[in-house]
């Protein structure tokens, strides 16, 4: 998603997998209030007013990423799920 930090995306990431900022802070060994900041600046990048639709939004982008790669005549890996 063009505009977002690297870590940005890997909090978006961990979002959309379900977890809480709490969980993300303890497995990316960050404090809670930064993960939070970072959310912050996520939704404020995306133009939406919450982590479901940053999420939402995320995932419509997963879906039309896949459908150009088949367009496209390449291989589309396989949807990650969580494991909780």
């Amino acid at each position: 998603m063009a505009g977002l930090t690297r870590r940005e995306l890997e909090i978006l990431r961990l979002l959309a997998c379900g977890m809480e900022h709490t969980e993300i802070a303890r497995d990316l060994v960050i404090a809670s209030k930064t993960v939070e900041k970072h959310i912050e600046h996520i939704l404020l990048k995306l133009g939406v007013h919450s982590r479901a639709q940053a999420v939402a939004l995320a995932l419509q982008q997963e879906v039309r990423d896949a459908e150009s790669m088949r367009m496209s005549g390449l291989d589309v890996p396989a949807p990650q799920r969580a494991m909780n």
